[in-house]
């Protein structure tokens, strides 16, 4: 509607996590992952000059990785792909369910000035039951991720089929989360948004702030006490912290500590998935109210209304502690 007979449009790939992903948006867009970036950003500071408008969005803002859309048209020889180390793995199409979490090593590497500050890290050991319960329900478990750290103890002897890491690449990754039946993300991670890509569930638990507009199916937070006044936060009060959740230092100026998921909310979390997933889940009179109670007290607290396709918090969740969040 601007009157101009066309655009370009440049996106810096240079910070990209998996360049993979972005090679399959090549369908409907050229795109130069080479040398030829350079060229790029010194037209970048010529457009100006010469007379056209000139709209850079920062990666830190607009990271593609995580709004395109969903990748759903791609070309038959991309999808008949199959890395060669997970056929050997003879990995069933829907019948494994990814693990992804925080690492201390990832953020050391690629966060130095703020990882010590990143309030995004949990115990992934309370996830021993919920694993177990995939299990028992016959899915293989596979661990994805970028410098990820070794498994604690109480994990190391279950069947986790470890990818990530120095066993990972960016093919393996869009493979994994393209056939997966879901993926569940135990902490704040960014690797469910693969999952989304190819409209796959996803599950996130332990969200160290309050979710509106992503594209998780379901998730999880944590609760917030106040060591002032020896309570916890109730759900308004969570929302009107906004910024301050995510640094530790914040949150220990105002006395404020993050309550993680203990391991039998992780099994309801990944029971509710699993019902999420056969189409089995049903939302009761109760539970619905629940959720539209969750829904005001955000919109109360300035979020944007709760859209159809946004994520919904795990009722599981919200049934145990109704009394505490509303």
């Amino acid at each position: 509607n601007s009157g101009n007979k066309g655009f370009l449009i440049f996106i810096d790939a240079s910070q990209t996590t998996n360049r993979e992903l972005l090679k399959l948006y090549a369908t409907y867009f050229n795109l130069y992952l080479d040398d030829r970036v350079a060229f790029v950003r010194t037209i970048f500071a010529l457009i100006p000059k010469i007379g056209f408008l000139n709209i850079y969005t920062k990666h830190s803002i607009y990271n593609m990785n995580w709004d395109l859309p969903p990748a759903v048209n791609l070309r038959p020889e991309e999808k008949a792909k199959t890395p060669e180390r997970l056929s050997r793995l003879e990995l069933e199409p829907l019948r494994f369910v990814i693990l992804t979490h925080r690492s201390f090593s990832y953020d050391a590497i690629h966060h130095k000035a703020a990882s010590s500050e990143l309030n995004r890290s949990t115990d992934i050991g309370k996830a021993e039951s919920a694993i177990r319960l995939l299990h028992e329900r016959g899915l293989r478990i596979v661990r994805i991720g970028m410098d990820s750290d070794e498994l604690p103890d109480s994990l190391k002897h279950l069947p986790i089929i470890d990818l990530s890491g120095q066993f990972r690449t960016d093919a393996q990754d869009l493979w994994l989360s393209a056939n997966c039946l879901f993926i569940w993300g135990i902490n704040a991670v960014g690797t469910w948004h693969f999952a989304h890509k190819y409209n796959r569930p996803t599950l996130v638990t332990n969200n160290y702030a309050l979710v509106r507009g992503y594209q998780h199916s379901l998730f999880g937070f944590q609760l917030i006490w106040d060591e002032r006044k020896d309570r916890y936060l109730s759900l308004i009060e969570m929302a009107n912290l906004r910024g301050i959740v995510g640094k530790v230092s914040e949150m220990k100026t105002h006395g404020l500590a993050f309550v993680e998921n203990s391991a039998s909310e992780l099994v309801a979390s990944v029971n509710e998935m699993l019902n999420y997933v056969d189409n089995e889940l049903q939302y009761s009179e109760h539970d619905l109210s629940l959720l539209s109670q969750f829904n005001e007290a955000l919109v109360k607290s300035g979020y944007p209304p709760l859209l159809k396709n946004h994520s919904k918090p795990c009722v599981s969740f919200l049934k145990n502690h109704y009394e505490v969040l509303f």
